[in-house]
């Protein structure tokens, strides 16, 4: 007897006692790397309406920082520090940038400090940069892993876990969006 979890991915007999955590560490990792990715974009997406010019000028550094990041430095942080270690801290190299942008959004005196801000958005944009490439090891990894726990292929592995990942990465985007949506214009609440 099996149980049929996603077409033909399945766990036999012999797998039943051990409860594979590949499935569930995916899934929360989908959240948390969703709910990240999330509010450092929502904070460049406003950037320009709530801090101007300054704004643009952090949102452009923040991307110049992720692009030389992605290009030159990503897969030596990531060997370095493993998958899961650097998807933790480009996770939270991200928000330095958020906190930033949330101090500066509510605070105009802090939002006049340009320096800051472009050292803000140069942190978060550095771990920018190699969290998607620690993302995409670690789904490879664990797809392989699932596939051995539930005796199916690596296609039908990587087909699931790329249906949870884009899944919860848009769902949560959505929900992120109508809330701010809502609580923004619906109960009128306003910045900070």
């Amino acid at each position: 007897m099996s149980m049929v979890l996603f077409d033909d991915v399945k766990f036999s007999d012999c797998n039943k006692n051990k409860k594979p955590k590949t499935r569930f560490n995916f899934v929360l990792m989908s959240i948390l790397f969703s709910a990240n990715h999330g509010t450092y974009a929502a904070c460049i997406a406003l950037a320009t309406a709530r801090l101007g010019d300054i704004g643009a000028r952090q949102s452009g550094t923040w991307y110049l920082a992720y692009a030389a990041s992605s290009l030159f430095g990503s897969t030596y942080v990531v060997q370095s520090l493993g998958v899961r270690d650097a998807l933790i801290l480009g996770m939270w190299v991200n928000c330095v940038y958020v906190g930033y942008f949330i101090a500066a959004a509510s605070n105009p005196g802090i939002a006049g400090h340009s320096g800051g801000a472009m050292v803000a958005a140069a942190i978060g944009g550095f771990g920018g940069g190699f969290v998607w490439t620690a993302q995409g090891s670690y789904f490879g990894r664990a797809s392989e892993e699932y596939a051995r726990e539930s005796l199916t292929s690596i296609e039908r592995a990587n087909a699931y876990f790329a249906w949870i990942f884009a899944s919860i990465y848009l769902a949560e985007e959505v929900i992120l969006k109508l809330l701010s949506t809502v609580l923004i214009k619906a109960l009128n609440i306003s910045w900070f």
